[in-house]
């Protein structure tokens, strides 16, 4: 092989690379003058590159913080803070989507309204820390007998709402029936003692009027004849009158 042509870098290190050229054999070698870390524009764009990289992280990261927080601002504002359930600013704005919903599947839906029977006895005679066990407990309760997709709700004070879908009449006034005897069939422990707990229930149709105020308004006045008949009831009306 001749040597035609070089740098005076032999000692360093080198690519080589063979090319025919009218049937001779040429030989190319590449080596750099000098090393990567030898260029001070390589620095700079190492550390730029580490500074943006930073930034990038840096953003990503508030980024994520700032999606938690909102996801934990919209649960807690969509939640009960005593029972962990949903609070009634939820349901009143989702039960109009799925009352749309069930209309147009030409299915069914029920409101059921619930009371607890005699709760300012429990606060006054036990005090507010057990009344708000007995809030919990029946939370617990009536959440063990529905269905993942039913819609349940603390409404105010000791009154509960839920909306439950794909069911008649009777299976509605089923549900209640099973509610009710739910919190009655077992005293819940307060703070010293236990206390038998009962609650009257109101079922009214939620479709086809498509208005939450309507179907509240009848499951109310389901709830008050419950409360009439004796408390520890279920009662169903509609606008029409049936019960």
């Amino acid at each position: 092989m001749q040597f035609i042509l070089g740098s005076d870098h032999r000692h360093r290190r080198y690519v080589e690379t063979p090319v025919s050229i009218l049937g001779a054999s040429w030989y190319f070698r590449i080596l750099p003058v000098r090393a990567w870390h030898e260029f001070p524009e390589t620095w700079v764009s190492v550390f730029v590159g580490i500074i943006v990289s930073f930034m990038a992280a840096a953003v990503v990261q508030r980024n994520r913080d700032l999606k938690r927080l909102r996801d934990k601002l919209a649960v807690l504002s969509n939640t009960d803070a005593l029972t962990g359930i949903n609070n009634r600013r939820f349901f009143m704005e989702t039960v109009p989507s799925q009352m749309d919903r069930v209309a147009r599947q030409n299915s069914e839906s029920f409101v059921i309204l619930m009371d607890l029977d005699n709760f300012k006895c429990i606060n006054d005679r036990h005090g507010h820390l057990s009344g708000d066990m007995v809030l919990k407990e029946v939370a617990a309760r009536v959440t063990s007998t529905l269905r993942p997709y039913d819609l349940f709700a603390r409404y105010g004070g000791e009154e509960f709402i839920l909306f439950v879908t794909d069911m008649d009449k009777a299976s509605a006034i089923r549900l209640a029936e099973r509610i009710r005897a739910a919190i009655a069939e077992t005293p819940i422990p307060i703070v010293g003692t236990s206390a038998a707990v009962t609650a009257s229930l109101g079922v009214a149709p939620a479709t086809p009027a498509n208005r939450p105020e309507d179907a509240i308004a009848c499951a109310d006045k389901a709830l008050y004849m419950a409360k009439d008949a004796g408390r520890n009831a279920v009662m169903y009306y509609d606008k029409e009158g049936e019960k």
